[in-house]
């Protein structure tokens, strides 16, 4: 164990997984994990004994794993990790500030995952996924120097969903009919809502291919295969599915019935309309959220009667293209799949790479296409544009246009050698000033915060010295305002501001005037 920790940095996470726990609170874990392993980090895993066997690719990803007894942990973790960890992950529902003060002994920074909200934390640093979460609701329960970040933005999902978002958008955006239905309740689903919901679909009479995502350890797994097979539509039972297996049947499906665990953001992510049952108290907060916000149908009948509401509600819904059209919209404007990477660079632990020093740009090409358009359609930036988010194929006509246009240079940021927003620059002919440039850049969510957009705007400055550069802003997006103007540029009228060549500077106020 000395060997595996000499000179790296430690991550130890406390989480568990069980059949009546389900594999959430371990899998998002395994996420962030993944994300600091690929800067170097050593992350362990303190566990309960059944969780191993509840999530079978843990030995596979941890560094190291540590079956614990469910008891006063704190002591036999700072030994496991030689007395020091560099950070400290909880997300355990049975863990609350007495653990978490108890490591302040060997455990140099304290983060907590959490989503009940309904107990203390001793933590440096505070995380809640969930979608409408106030941070309001946990200031009684931290210090007063805890970090809080709430939000569906934040979601911890694994690299696959987002790397399949925009091929998954873009197929919602073609395709209108339903004819393939994904079931997945989480691994283990104690409550048999898998078997409820075939019984469901079987009854609407629908034709469709059904998918069914379900631990093989999972209680009432026979059950579920038995009722598959028995379905007049069929259905194919996938069994421990990876997290990149679940994120291929949720990018191929039109329609899916889950709870409010954590699957709920990775459909939120790929854009996936949902019927969404919870299976757990703490989830119909989530329901209910998603529900308003458009994303999903909150559906919380039980037993015979509700298997026949549901019926119906899946018929109506599975024939009604515009309403499955904004369930699919609405969703992906919830969440990205860059939570992970929003989680570290808020820890201060994001990539050396998006430093602004390491700054340049690089003309755009077709094959930026991807990455291009996931930019375009995260929220805040689309919230802050003056258009909607496109679909994929008005996506590739515009960029072609742009690329095409010779009064439009069009380039990426780069961070080092990482591809970190995008810089445009429109030349316009106005009669008020003349040839003149209009300038609008995008930084990735991921590289957010760290000085970029600054740096970018400099580049600019150098890549046009004797153009007038004009910048549009809407009035509510403060950050953008208090970015153009700490880079020199003054306002010119309400929401435009200018920034003028060394030459033309005596005549900002004139011009102003204007």
């Amino acid at each position: 164990m000395n060997a595996q920790l000499e000179g790296r940095r430690r991550a130890v996470f406390r989480c568990e997984a069980s059949a009546a726990v389900g594999a959430g609170h371990v899998m998002r874990c395994l996420t962030l994990a993944d994300a600091l392993r690929a800067q170097g980090w050593w992350c362990g895993f303190a566990v309960s004994p059944e969780t191993p066997a509840a999530v079978p690719c843990l030995r596979r990803q941890a560094d190291g794993v540590l079956p614990l007894d469910d008891g006063c942990d704190a002591t036999a973790i700072g030994e496991w990790v030689c007395g020091h960890a560099d950070l400290l992950v909880v997300d355990h529902y049975r863990r609350d500030a007495a653990f978490e003060g108890a490591c302040r002994l060997w455990a140099a920074r304290i983060a907590v995952i959490d989503d009940l909200a309904d107990r203390p934390h001793d933590a440096d640093l505070l995380l809640d996924q969930t979608y409408g979460r106030d941070v309001a609701d946990y200031q009684p329960r931290v210090p007063a120097s805890c970090r809080v970040l709430c939000g569906s933005t934040y979601a911890l999902l694994h690299p696959a969903f987002a790397r399949l978002r925009p091929d998954a958008l873009a197929r919602r955006a073609r395709v209108n009919d339903v004819t393939r239905i994904l079931v997945a309740f989480g691994g283990s689903d104690p409550a048999n809502a898998t078997g409820e919901i075939l019984g469901v679909i079987a009854e609407s009479g629908l034709a469709v291919q059904v998918d069914v995502v379900l631990g093989a350890a999972a209680p009432h797994a026979d059950a579920v295969a038995a009722v598959a097979a028995s379905m007049p539509q069929g259905a194919h039972l996938h069994a421990d599915a990876t997290p990149e297996r679940v994120a291929q049947l949720m990018a191929s499906a039109d329609l899916a019935f889950g709870a409010g665990g954590g699957m709920a953001w990775e459909r939120c992510c790929l854009g996936l309309p949902t019927i969404l049952k919870p299976v757990a108290d703490n989830q119909r907060r989530v329901g209910r959220a998603l529900d308003r916000a458009g994303a999903a149908l909150l559906a919380d009948a039980a037993g015979t009667a509700g298997t026949a509401v549901l019926a119906t509600a899946l018929r109506t819904l599975a024939t009604d293209r515009q309403q499955l059209a904004r369930m699919s919209a609405a969703a992906a404007g919830l969440c990205d799949g860059q939570g992970a990477s929003r989680l570290l660079a808020a820890m201060g632990l994001g990539e050396a790479a998006c430093a602004p020093e390491a700054a340049r740009l690089r003309p755009a090409t077709l094959d930026d296409a991807e990455r291009l358009f996931r930019w375009r359609c995260d929220p805040a930036t689309h919230r802050y544009s003056f258009g909607a988010p496109p679909s994929w194929d008005d996506h590739l006509g515009w960029l072609r246009d742009r690329l095409a246009d010779t009064r439009s240079d069009l380039r990426i940021l780069l961070a080092g050698d990482r591809p970190a927003g995008t810089v445009r620059l429109d030349r316009r002919d106005r009669r008020a000033w003349g040839p003149l440039c209009e300038v609008s850049i995008t930084i990735a969510p991921d590289c957010r915060g760290r000085g970029l957009g600054k740096a970018a705007l400099a580049l600019v400055r150098r890549l046009e010295p004797a153009w007038p550069l004009i910048a549009r802003v809407k009035a509510d997006n403060r950050a953008s305002r208090r970015l153009f103007l700490a880079a020199g540029y003054q306002p010119l009228a309400p929401g435009v501001f200018v920034h003028w060549p060394q030459r033309r500077a005596g005549v900002v106020g004139m011009a102003a005037a204007e």
